[in-house]
């Protein structure tokens, strides 16, 4: 073997790589383990406040020590593996921006008959396009109004900049393109701060190109009310008066609060002292450390916050920064605020003192260290701030006289007026004093007033980053041109149904890894034993190459590593079953081992390529949980041939070359009884298998035109809820109990995983995405089903019995979303058959493989829609959801595979110049590659229906598909690809000689 060298240092370094990356993951666990035993009572009842303080004081401390390299638990936290919400538990929403609003603000609210209609008639229109709200709205308008321009809508004032009336509609196109975009933008950086602030581990936010909304994931999130006001809420963008900290009034405050905490602190010493005698006295530690730092206090120099920093240990000042007055670390926050906020505390500061925190830590002002700024400002006779952000008309990056990044931002006449008063008082102080621009109660800048602004154009500079700028840039413009959001799909998954779906997902893994190793030593004897270490080495690697991407891993993604375990052995097996042909033809073992990894190696290299092109179109086309899938499903595909391929082999030559060949074996009593076996006439059998085939499709597709399919809310919208109980249910009892509940609206009832477990989904209020909308559901539900058990219901897991009932999690998804959901679905089957046919064609150098083995992709993707089809006639049903659409794109791969195996035979076949007829070729080369083709594709069955049985309702129709869908992806790459080829051969050399007679 060429480059083993290579082939070792890399996987060494791949391997220790995982490792490192791994190790975050199990000190995770440690410390979540340690803080559960910290927090559980000696009745082992777990106090989740408690935990969770434990793990907030390891925040920012050092918690895993590495070859004297020392991270703390937030570093531990943000490179450990995480879990997706299906398997922990939490919420998921994707929110829209509203477009309408955005243009409503840019035209002043203009209220002219025909911009309204085509505002209303763009919003229809959008429920079937996939063209942008703008285009819609522009076409809408000019279909209406052909004469007249943009410009005359959106020339006012405010933008008197930015249009003119002589601008051509591609210029306002562009602007409003433009600014619906910052509008997207600037939700983002709002929604973002808003997240990081909201107190769970490892939130997650992300932007979807092209569509204008914004995906949001809260692991653990058990309030799904507060997460809706959260996002929802209306960004307020306000500016206060800075109080400075040597403010003689607010010195004098403080240093009355601080006597008090410290009189207070000593108060619970001397009860402390007298309970316990005999203990050491805190106390006296606590005097003896107060003398010292009062003896360190040598002149009247020191200011008075200085002084009383070092003169006291309460709390409020012992956790201030030494240099810096109220800066805190972000870990001491939460104590600070609980300080302020006590009614006593609170009545010894001014009523016009009020404080805010910065929106985050400045790591130019403690470089190294997370500290965050508290800022007090003045409050006024009325609690009003100085200006809000509506009279801002434009805010945009911009460059300070030395290039620096800064902003610009300019206002109407009525703010202009006010700032330039506010400005000039500002300035008139001594020192200069600074505007803190609030939003949502956090300060993003508190800077310097250097004189008046008379025309209400200023520039905010300082040492900014260019991406800071942007920042504040869109913090400015939230409150002149608000962005409306919309909550168009939701999931809410409680945290027992994630533990369900954790053991699911484990016992599936185990099952699956367990049945695969025993299989392969049966068949392949030492050799199976040599692909069950690669296994191990490749499910390795995807966990480790998994937790450096920092991608959570999700019941979908479990699925998928599954799956690789049977796609993983595929390799090995057609290695080993080239080596067994090349045995039989005489030759020794090493010679063997090194033609057998040779020739087998472009057809495994085709075959990954072809399942790595459809995971590719599922990432870059599928939504949600088609993302996670798709990549577990490229890193297990790259894992899989580097293991099987160079991994085997180094293993297998080690074992050949220390031992006796003779004790290297690939053959086992199990597969020389497969070997037994006759000849088949495929090609012979094709026209029969032809009609039968398409019968059942033909069937299929007549019972989908009757009954429909059972299409999951992803597809067709709606809401659906998972409500647990402790008692056995009756799922068409209480469909017919709730129809009256939905009035009379589409509902569905059935078991879900269990008859003490509904699924319910109801078209109830569809077109309705308000919360309110949500909560007339969710109540129209919770009565529905009181009425039905006359059981109460309640929001705890733990609380389910004999008299409650919960609703373990919940979904929704817009009908618009929805429609986009089957749009991305469809373009990623048809972009992977159209990058198959040409991988194909580039390959075989032949159109007609090309669309042989599309013809058998198609054929299989519509066999298995079928198959649901039948499937429900028969009573057994199954949703046709994103992770339906994950299984067709596995099984247009995964059949290919088999296809190409062949193909390469066929392609081989031909090479030898036979005399004999292309048909009994092409029989020939599929009976030659049977045993592989079998193999391969049991090992991945077996792996299946492991799915199909432990991995849980959310896995359930995944795995009839796959199930079904290797079944027939397996049938049709012998009865169907290949035939088709020697059929569309047959019929082009028919052609080519009846046009060579004619022309003759």
């Amino acid at each position: 073997m060429r480059n083993k060298g290579v082939v070792v240092g890399l996987g060494i370094i791949i391997t220790l790589l995982c490792l490192y990356y791994l190790s975050f993951t199990f000190v995770s666990n440690q410390v979540t383990d340690d803080a559960e035993a910290y927090a559980t009572d000696k009745n082992g009842s777990l106090n989740l406040l408690k935990k969770q303080n434990y793990l907030d004081s390891l925040w920012n401390k050092p918690v895993y020590n590495l070859f004297g390299a020392e991270y703390t638990y937030k570093e531990v936290k943000e490179n450990e593996l995480s879990l997706g919400l299906d398997l922990q538990g939490g919420m998921h929403v994707v929110l829209e921006i509203s477009p309408v609003d955005i243009i409503k603000g840019l035209s002043g609210n203009n209220q002219d008959p025909a911009f309204l209609d085509a505002l209303q008639k763009a919003r229809e229109m959008q429920k079937t396009s996939t063209d942008s709200y703008v285009s819609l709205f522009y076409t809408a308008f000019k279909e209406a109004n052909p004469d007249r321009s943009l410009a005359s809508l959106f020339t006012s004032a405010a933008n008197k900049d930015r249009v003119k009336l002589t601008d051509s509609d591609e210029t306002v196109l562009d602007f409003l393109s433009t600014e619906v975009d910052g509008a997207i933008d600037r939700s983002f950086t709002i929604l973002k701060t808003r997240i990081d602030q909201f107190g769970t581990s490892q939130p997650n936010i992300q932007r979807l190109q092209d569509k204008g909304r914004i995906q949001i994931e809260i692991p653990g999130a058990d309030n799904p009310q507060r997460v809706r006001k959260l996002l929802q809420g209306v960004a307020r963008l306000e500016f206060w008066e800075v109080v400075e900290a040597y403010d003689p009034q607010l010195q004098q405050s403080f240093g009355a609060i601080n006597q008090f905490l410290l009189n207070e602190q000593n108060s619970k010493r001397v009860v402390a002292q007298t309970e316990t005698p005999a203990a050491p006295s805190a106390a006296d530690t606590t005097k003896s450390a107060l003398e010292q730092q009062l003896s360190q206090v040598r002149d009247s120099t020191v200011s008075s916050l200085d002084s009383l920093r070092l003169a006291t240990s309460s709390t409020l000042f012992a956790l201030s920064n030494p240099s810096i007055p109220f800066l805190y670390q972000v870990k001491d926050t939460a104590e600070i605020n609980r300080i302020l906020r006590r009614p006593e505390v609170r009545n010894m500061l001014p009523r016009t003192i009020g404080f805010f925190w910065d929106v985050k830590p400045d790591p130019k002002v403690t470089p190294g260290v997370e500290d965050i700024q508290l800022n007090f400002v003045n409050l006024g006779r009325g609690a009003k701030p100085l200006l809000t952000g509506e009279v801002i008309n434009d805010a945009r990056l911009d460059y300070d006289q030395f290039a620096r990044p800064a902003v610009s931002m300019t206002m109407n006449a009525t703010g202009s007026r006010n700032w330039a008063k506010i400005t000039a008082a500002a300035a008139a102080k001594q020192p200069q004093g600074r505007i803190a621009i609030v939003l949502d109660n956090y300060v993003y800048t508190a800077p310097t007033v250097q004189g008046e602004i008379p025309n209400g154009s200023s520039q905010i500079s300082g040492s900014f980053e260019l991406e800071e700028a942007k920042d504040l840039a869109n913090v400015l413009k939230a409150g002149s041109l608000p962005a409306p959001t919309r909550i168009v799909e939701e999931a809410i998954v409680g945290p027992s149904l994630g533990k369900v779906a954790q053991n699911q997902g484990l016992i599936s893994m185990a099952s699956g890894l367990g049945i695969v190793v025993l299989f392969m030593v049966a068949y392949y004897s030492k050799g199976g034993w040599v692909a069950n270490i690669a296994l191990l080495f490749n499910i390795f690697f995807i966990l480790g190459i998994l937790a450096q991407l920092n991608a959570a891993l999700t019941l979908p993604g479990i699925a998928g590593i599954v799956l690789t375990m049977g796609m993983a052995v595929d390799a090995n097996v057609l290695i080993y079953e080239r080596i067994k042909e090349e045995m039989r033809l005489g030759r020794k073992l090493r010679e063997a081992i090194n033609k057998g990894y040779s020739r087998a190696f472009t057809t495994i290299f085709d075959s990954n390529l072809t399942t790595l092109i459809t995971a590719i179109a599922l990432f870059v086309l599928g939504q949600g949980p088609l993302k996670g899938f798709a990549i577990v499903l490229m890193i297990g595909i790259a894992t899989s041939f580097f293991s099987s391929v160079y991994i085997s082999r180094v293993i297998v030559e080690w074992m050949v070359r220390k031992g006796d060949e003779t004790k290297v074996s690939f053959d086992s009593p199990l597969a020389r009884l497969v070997k037994k076996r006759r000849e088949f006439d495929f090609i012979g059998a094709r026209k029969k298998v032809y009609l039968v085939s398409g019968a059942i499709v033909v069937t299929g597709f007549i019972l989908i035109a009757i009954q429909g399919l059972n299409l999951g809310v992803d597809f067709k919208g709606g809401r659906s809820y998972v409500v647990s109980f402790h008692q056995p249910v009756v799922a068409t009892d209480m469909k017919v109990a709730l129809n009256e509940s939905f009035e009379n609206s589409g509902v569905e009832v059935k078991n879900y995983g269990s008859d003490k477990v509904m699924k319910v989904t109801t078209s109830y209020l569809v077109d309705d995405e308000s919360d309110v909308a949500d909560d007339k559901v969710k109540n129209a539900l919770i009565q529905g089903v009181q009425k039905f058990k006359g059981i109460e219901y309640t929001e705890h897991d733990a609380q389910v019995d004999d008299k409650h009932f919960t609703i373990s999690s919940s979904s929704k998804v817009g009908a618009t979303i929805a429609d986009d959901i089957k749009g991305s679905a469809f373009e990623a089957a048809l972009a992977s058959l159209v990058l198959i046919f040409f991988y194909i064609l580039i390959r075989f150098k032949r159109w007609t493989y090309s669309a042989g083995a599309i013809v058998a992709t198609v054929h299989d993707t519509l066999f298995v829609v079928a198959s649901f089809a039948i499937a429900r006639a028969f009573g057994i049903s199954f949703e046709v959801d994103q992770v339906f659409v994950a299984a067709l794109l596995t099984i247009i791969g995964y059949s290919i595979n088999d296809t190409v195996i062949i193909f390469d035979r066929i392609r081989e076949y031909l090479g030898f110049g036979a005399t004999h007829d292309r048909a009994k070729v092409f029989n020939d080369a599929i009976n030659s590659t049977l045993s592989r083709t079998l193999i391969t594709s049991g090992t991945t069955l077996i792996v299946v229906v492991v799915l199909l049985f432990f991995g849980g309702e959310v896995l359930r129709g995944f795995s009839f598909a796959l199930f079904i869908g290797i079944v027939v992806g397996t049938f049709s790459s012998i009865f169907i690809a290949s035939p088709i080829v020697l059929d569309l051969e047959t019929t082009a050399q028919t052609t080519k000689r009846a046009e060579a007679k004619a022309a003759a």
